[in-house]
C-alpha cells in the first residue's frame, strides 16, 4: 500500500459552513484527546436492503470509518466528509483491527444471489450460536460489522465506491478477551463522557434508532482511547486541519500530552491544482 494512507476525517456535511465546521471540528478534535475515537451504531436492516428473510434482520454495526486515500486525493475528500482528518500509516491501523468493508449487491433480476445465500448463512449461524450463548457469537456479530448493503436506500451514501475500512466494537470485544489489560470498561463510556458527546451534536447521539429494540444511540456507542496502553492519537502519523485554526489545534493536542504533528490543509494538494 505504497503511498497509501488511512484517513479518517470530519464534521461531515459542514464544508459550505465554515465558521460552523470550525467550531465542531475542533470540539470534535479535543473529545478525541480526552475520549477517543467514538465507535457509533448503525442499524442495518438486511431485509430491507437486500431482501434477506432470516431473522434477526436488524443488525447493530458499532464502528468508525477510515478511507484509504493516496494523500493527493485528501483535499477532494474533504470537502465531503469535512477538513479534520487523521491520517494512519496502513500497518498501524491494520494491527489496531481495521479491516476492508466488504459491500454486498442484491440480486439483479431476482432476489437471490451467492452473496444474499451467504448472508443468510451467517444470519443462520449467529441465531444458533446465540442459543447456546456461544462465544461464537462474538465473532459473527464482528464478522457482520464489515458486512455493508450496497444498493436502496444505503446507496445514497455511495461508499461502496470508496475505499472504507473500518474498526467495529465486537472486534475491540474479541480483543479484550485475550488481553489482560484492556476491560470492557475501557470501552464502555461513561456519564460524563456521554453528556461531553450531547454537548458536541445532540440530535446524533440522541436520536431513539432500532425497530423491534428502541435505543437511544449514545447508549449504544463504544470508545476506542489506548490500544496497548498508549493513547490512540500516539499511533497517527498527523492530524490534517484548517490552516486558520492550526495553531488552537497545536495547544490542543500538546495540552493533552499526544505525540502526534499537527499539519494544515493546504499542504495537500491534489493533482489537479
Amino acid at each position: 500500500m505504497k503511498d497509501l494512507y488511512f484517513y479518517h476525517s470530519f464534521p461531515k456535511g459542514y464544508y459550505n459552513k465554515r465558521s460552523i465546521e470550525k467550531e465542531i471540528g475542533m470540539e470534535i478534535l479535543e473529545s478525541i484527546c480526552t475520549i477517543g475515537f467514538i465507535l457509533a451504531p448503525e442499524v442495518v436492516n438486511w431485509k430491507k436492503s437486500i431482501g434477506i428473510k432470516t431473522k434477526p434482520h436488524n443488525i447493530i454495526q458499532q464502528r468508525i470509518c477510515f478511507t484509504l486515500l493516496n494523500p493527493t486525493e485528501l483535499e477532494g475528500h474533504s470537502k465531503e466528509f469535512g477538513r479534520f482528518s487523521i491520517e494512519f500509516n496502513t500497518d498501524k491501523l491494520r494491527n489496531i483491527g481495521a479491516m476492508p468493508v466488504f459491500y454486498v449487491p442484491k440480486g439483479i433480476e431476482t432476489n437471490e444471489s451467492p452473496s444474499i445465500f451467504m448472508i443468510d448463512k451467517i444470519l443462520k449461524a449467529l441465531n444458533i450460536m446465540n442459543l447456546f450463548e456461544s462465544q461464537i457469537s462474538i465473532g459473527i456479530k464482528a464478522l457482520l460489522g464489515y458486512l455493508y448493503p450496497a444498493d436502496d436506500d444505503y446507496e445514497r451514501l455511495k461508499n461502496y465506491r470508496l475505499k472504507e475500512w473500518r474498526i467495529t466494537g465486537n472486534t475491540l470485544l474479541n480483543y479484550i478477551r485475550k488481553k489482560e489489560n484492556l476491560r470492557k470498561k475501557d470501552i464502555d463510556l461513561n456519564e460524563y463522557e456521554k453528556n461531553e458527546l450531547i454537548k458536541i451534536d445532540h440530535n446524533f447521539f440522541t436520536e431513539i434508532t432500532g425497530e423491534r429494540k428502541k435505543f437511544k444511540r449514545i447508549d449504544e456507542c463504544v470508545k476506542l482511547y489506548k490500544f496497548n496502553s498508549e493513547h490512540i492519537l500516539n499511533y497517527a502519523n498527523q492530524i490534517i486541519v484548517p490552516d486558520e485554526v492550526e495553531k488552537e489545534a497545536r495547544k490542543i493536542i500538546d495540552k493533552n500530552t499526544i505525540d502526534c504533528r499537527v499539519t494544515s490543509l493546504s499542504c495537500f494538494k491534489s493533482e489537479n491544482a
